[in-house]
């Protein structure tokens, strides 16, 4: 195989080769649903899972994994539900510390603790409209790694941002 023209020439190992391929095609793709701060009341949230248990058909579980991020009052209240309609409960967003005196503050071991796999990080409204930055993040993705927890991780760009280009 010539790699001349990609840089140094290095022997390919093909079960290496086969070992990544067979990796990629075993990964799932992950659909999520942030709700943000709605539905606006619980009795609301109800009736939306009402409406998709009647409209969604069975999520193929094998090809792809679809989470929905309730406010986190919900977090524990839909879970059972959720899961029902085949989808798993993320959170919107984590603490970078671990537990300790940060009012209104959650750990990704609370989280964990809580049943969740899986968390958003970075979203561009933690950014914007409370200071988040880069180090924040990366400061929290560690946190969830060494609790297990997925990272749903959001590239954090406004919308204007988004339309620009």
């Amino acid at each position: 195989q010539d790699n001349s023209s990609c840089g140094p020439s290095f022997p390919v190992d093909p079960d290496v080769v086969l070992l990544e391929e067979r990796q990629v095609m075993s990964r799932k793709f992950i659909v999520g649903g942030n709700w943000k701060c709605n539905p606006k009341t619980y009795k609301e949230c109800n009736e939306l899972l009402k409406a998709w248990k009647k409209a969604l058909p069975n999520v193929d579980r094998s090809k792809v994994e679809v989470v929905i991020c309730p406010p986190a009052l919900w977090l524990t209240s839909f879970t059972e539900s959720f899961e029902g309609l085949g989808f798993g409960v993320c959170a919107q967003n984590c603490g970078k510390t671990d537990a300790g005196a940060f009012t209104g503050e959650w750990t990704a071991a609370n989280l964990v603790d809580l049943g969740l796999k899986w968390t958003l990080l970075g979203h561009s409204e933690r950014r914007s409209l409370y200071g988040e930055t880069d180090e924040d993040v990366a400061e929290k993705v560690g946190k969830c790694q060494e609790a297990g927890l997925g990272v749903i991780l959001c590239i954090g760009e406004k919308l204007e941002e988004r339309e620009g280009g």
